[in-house]
């Protein structure tokens, strides 16, 4: 038992040094943690030190600039007070100002509406000579166009006229080459006619012969064998007058022809030159007449475009005039509300600086 007993309180011994060093270590870990503890306290204790004497000198400065502030807002105070009375007697010499200003404000805008009512009419004015200008320009287009379709009929008659007078050329020139036809046909003639004069001629001296050997047998005799002869002039003789009398008709056919054609073309060409002459004239009379409505056009037109002008200026004008007014009229306003604002805005200075006071 003692050796047990031995060996247990040497366990018990050991254990218990075990115990004591280990409660060592921690009392040495607490002391260094109450040590860091204590350390990091300081430290917020020394900076909380110095953020309260920064503060407080923050506050101080405050203190002595809410001072300054404060003395400052008395000496605004007591400005305020005297422009107060200031503003109070401008204010008192304003209101018989005021109540002209008034008038004159009233004045000038029955003026003013009397204006408006001159400009509406003005404009009334404008927008009917507009309207009439239009209905002018519109007749102008139509004029032009009706001008322009009287030229275009003119040329295409003048294009009539110039073809008709190239036919009427190769009509004369078909005349003149029909005339020397037949002055060549004629000298045929002439020559035919010779020919059968001198057959004639020929044929009487023939008859004359026949007529004396006729008494006697003998003479009969002689002279039968000879009579075959004689009947071939009297059959070229007939067949010359035949041939003559038909070139000569057919000649006298083909000149009264081409008479016919020449009167007719001379009719055609008198009947186109009096078309044109009547239509010249007809144009001429359109033109002076367009001329004489243009002229007018244009008279009026710029009597339109002086009135617009006299009437843009005198819009000018009167709107001039009304800026003038309205800016009186605000200027007015203006005054009265910065009066208004001015007699209001001092009490509640003053109630705000009595309230910083206190």
């Amino acid at each position: 038992m003692r050796r047990n007993l031995d060996q247990s309180e040497a366990a018990i011994v050991q254990v218990f040094e075990e115990k004591q060093r280990l409660w060592e270590r921690e009392m040495e870990e607490l002391r260094q943690n109450y040590a860091n503890k204590l350390q990091q306290v300081s430290r917020k204790a020394q900076r909380a030190q110095q953020a309260l004497q920064l503060q407080s000198a923050r506050l101080q400065q405050e203190k002595h600039h809410l001072q300054d502030e404060v003395a400052s807002l008395l000496a605004q105070r007591e400005e305020l007070e005297r422009k107060c009375l200031e503003y109070k007697k401008e204010q008192a010499d304003m209101l018989p100002r005021l109540e002209e200003t008034k008038w004159e404000v009233c004045q000038k805008a029955g003026e003013i509406s009397l204006l408006k009512q001159q400009l509406r009419d003005s404009q009334a004015d404008v927008n009917q000579k507009l309207g009439e200008m239009v209905a002018l320009r519109n007749q102008l287009k139509e004029l032009k166009t009706q001008l322009r379709e009287r030229e275009e009929a003119v040329l295409s008659l003048k294009e009539s006229y110039n073809s008709k007078s190239v036919a009427l050329e190769s009509c004369e020139a078909e005349l003149q080459q029909t005339l020397a036809e037949v002055s060549v046909l004629r000298e045929k003639l002439g020559v035919f006619e010779a020919e059968v004069l001198s057959l004639k001629q020929a044929l009487a001296g023939l008859n004359a012969g026949t007529g004396a050997s006729s008494p006697t047998q003998g003479a009969a005799a002689a002279v039968t064998p000879p009579a075959l002869p004689s009947s071939h002039p009297d059959s070229a003789l007939l067949n010359c007058q035949s041939d003559e009398a038909k070139a000569q008709r057919q000649t006298e056919a083909e000149v009264g022809g081409l008479r016919r054609q020449m009167e007719r073309l001379q009719g055609e060409l008198r009947l186109e030159r009096q078309q044109r002459e009547q239509q010249a004239v007809t144009f001429a009379e359109e033109r002076q007449t367009w001329q004489g409505e243009k002229e007018k056009v244009l008279k009026y037109q710029a009597q339109l475009q002086l009135n617009y002008v006299e009437m843009y200026q005198k819009n000018q004008a009167l709107e001039q005039q009304v800026n003038d007014l309205s800016s009186k009229l605000n200027t007015v306003s203006s005054e009265e509300k910065k009066q208004s604002t001015a007699t209001w805005v001092g009490p509640s200075r003053l109630e705000r600086i009595e309230s910083t006071e206190i």
